[in-house]
């Protein structure tokens, strides 16, 4: 089995025995991964993918699941030969390509306790964002999939592009690219019309600073209420 843990995350007890158990149990799966705790640098943590996993309107017919991060995952060494190692060609997203190629072969399982840390830390490597290397490398993930297997994503492609820009409509409206993010929304739109798309479109015909002040709003009232479900 081979587990992979990122330099500034780190792993809770009992992480690499929960992560391994389901493929013991089952050899058709070829990768488990956990869910994550993601501290931010002013102390405040919760679940790594959560709140993008809210916005998500798409089935998955491509992507894995919202909550997948690198340090929670946990691969069959075989299923790691079968499908071959990370993309070294691809400067991000080259493990979402993997989990999506050993998708296309194995079984995949989540766990869903959180079991590692994601640090969100300042500097580090992957914040150092080129968005137009990373906007490239997203679609060029998508290429290999339709290529490579044709039969099984061709009958959801409409879904899996309206989803793709639907992605890059959120991650530019958050970064305060609101032209990028604007464009991005429309090309979901025109593919596949969603009320999440729309709203956040009209959104992103506003000031990034009252976005920011929403966005802030609404992680302070998720915060309160998991306080008040762990003092319950």
């Amino acid at each position: 089995f081979v587990a992979f843990l990122d330099a500034d995350d780190e792993w809770l007890p009992g992480r690499i025995e929960k992560g391994v158990a389901p493929m013991l149990d089952d050899p058709p799966v070829g990768a488990t991964f956990c869910r994550l705790h993601r501290v931010y640098p002013d102390g405040d943590r919760d679940i790594y993918g959560e709140a993008y996993k809210k916005c998500r309107t798409f089935p998955e017919y491509l992507w894995p699941s919202s909550y997948v991060q690198t340090s929670g995952a946990t691969c069959r060494r075989s299923a790691l030969e079968r499908v071959g190692p990370l993309d070294e060609s691809l400067q991000s997203h080259d493990e979402l390509d993997l989990w999506i190629r050993i998708g296309e072969s194995f079984r995949i399982v989540e766990i869903a306790e959180p079991l590692a840390m994601f640090h969100d830390t300042p500097g580090s490597y992957s914040k150092r964002w080129d968005g137009a290397r990373s906007e490239d490398d997203y679609y060029r993930v998508i290429d290999r999939a339709l290529t490579r297997c044709p039969d099984r994503y061709a009958p959801h492609r409409g879904v899996i592009m309206a989803d793709a820009h639907l992605h890059w409509g959120i991650l530019y409206l958050v970064r305060g690219n609101h032209r990028r993010a604007r464009l991005f929304l429309r090309r979901s739109l025109a593919i596949k019309p969603t009320v999440t798309a729309a709203a956040l479109l009209a959104g992103a015909c506003l000031p990034h600073r009252a976005v920011k002040a929403v966005l802030q709003a609404v992680k302070q009232m998720r915060n309160r209420a998991a306080e008040r479900g762990r003092a319950a």
